[in-house]
């Protein structure tokens, strides 16, 4: 680590190396690695107890390699000169194999409730974004994009009517114009209008990446976000056990990272994901959930049906078996340590500091 340590002299407990990319949860969102700025309150561990404390220097950008690691229940893009825990304690990213037990983070109520989010999300000034808007935003995220109208598929009338009822009354209330199609005996939501066309750009963009202010949001706009994105991808049955695939394209890791975070703010992650490298066509990613922890998400389900209850789960870690590791080169962040032993939370796993001799 050489190369780091004229950037390090100065930090006394050390440093963590993560790729830019990282998600690290703060009490303000969200945010990538390269995104952190001096006085952001960061996500780690000490002693067994969770808690945030303040980014006291700079956060210094380096070019480097990245890997991309698939667990069970846990998807993180950090850099391969890192320390994170596995069963068997700090262990050099280097060396992770498909055998390696990850140590992953839950998230306790607690936490959740510090989280304030920056600022009120807006549509525009003066016009504050809705939860029942976010999740109409989140059912967009992987639709076909049109430029004058957005469509929903549920599985029954009873669920087309319900949600054409909600979404009609969110954009009355919303001064946005628009018409609202539900055939008589048809199941698919049709609304027209080019301006909320615009703003499913706007919040969406065109490369399934989840906007910097809407994970900054407040925790509950950032569920109901997730709850869209889930509700309108979700596989249309469960099998025995309960269980139901969310299917992504492998190339969509910053989606699944984003809704696996907010999952855990609310205590719910998958039970396990399969990657699938297909010879005739695009790899993908199959993370399974059971039906009725999505349910405290507060999904509407309008493409299965199932009712159930669950309770959160007060666990501070879980375990979790790598899946799929891949490497690529992308840019790294150097952040200071918090302490001799306290280990920060990116991706929902754990890094060891690294320490500068």
């Amino acid at each position: 680590m050489g190369e780091y340590k004229k950037l390090t002299n100065s930090f006394p407990w050390g440093y963590y190396i993560v790729s830019s990319q990282s998600f690290i949860l703060t009490k303000t969102g969200i945010k990538k690695a390269e995104e952190l700025q001096l006085g952001d309150s960061i996500l780690g561990v000490q002693g067994g107890k969770i808690g945030f404390k303040e980014l006291t220097s700079a956060a210094v950008q380096v070019a480097g390699q990245s890997v991309r690691i698939l667990s069970d229940n846990s998807e993180s893009q950090i850099s391969s000169d890192s320390s994170i825990y596995t069963v068997q304690g700090a262990t050099n990213v280097s060396t992770i194999t498909s055998d390696s037990v990850l140590e992953t983070l839950n998230i306790p109520t607690e936490v959740r409730k510090q989280i304030s989010g920056l600022s009120t999300l807006q549509i525009d000034e003066g016009t504050a974004l809705p939860g029942s808007m976010a999740y109409l935003l989140g059912t967009q995220l992987l639709a076909r994009r049109m430029s004058d109208r957005v469509v929903l598929d549920a599985n029954s009338q009873v669920n087309a009517r319900e949600l054409a009822l909600e979404f009609h009354k969110t954009l009355k209330e919303l001064d946005i114009s628009h018409k609202l199609y539900l055939p008589r005996y048809g199941t698919r939501v049709r609304i027209d209008s080019s301006k909320l066309c615009n703003i499913v750009k706007q919040f969406c963009g065109n490369n399934y990446s989840i906007p910097l202010l809407l994970r900054l949001s407040s925790p509950d706009i950032m569920r109901q976000f997730a709850c869209g994105i889930l509700d309108a991808n979700l596989g249309e049955k469960h099998d025995a056990k309960g269980e139901i695939q969310l299917r992504t394209l492998m190339n969509q890791s910053e989606l699944r990272r984003f809704v696996l975070h907010v999952l855990r703010l609310y205590g719910i992650k998958p039970s396990h994901s399969i990657p699938h490298y297909p010879s005739n066509g695009l790899s993908f990613v199959d993370n399974y959930f059971q039906v009725k922890d999505l349910l405290r998400m507060g999904l509407r389900f309008f493409r299965i049906s199932l009712r159930a209850e669950n309770a959160e789960e007060n666990v501070l870690l879980s375990y979790s078996k790598v899946r799929d590791i891949r490497r690529f080169m992308g840019r790294n962040v150097i952040l200071e340590a918090m302490g001799s032993g306290w280990a920060l939370a990116a991706d929902l796993v754990l890094l060891s500091r690294k320490v500068t001799l």
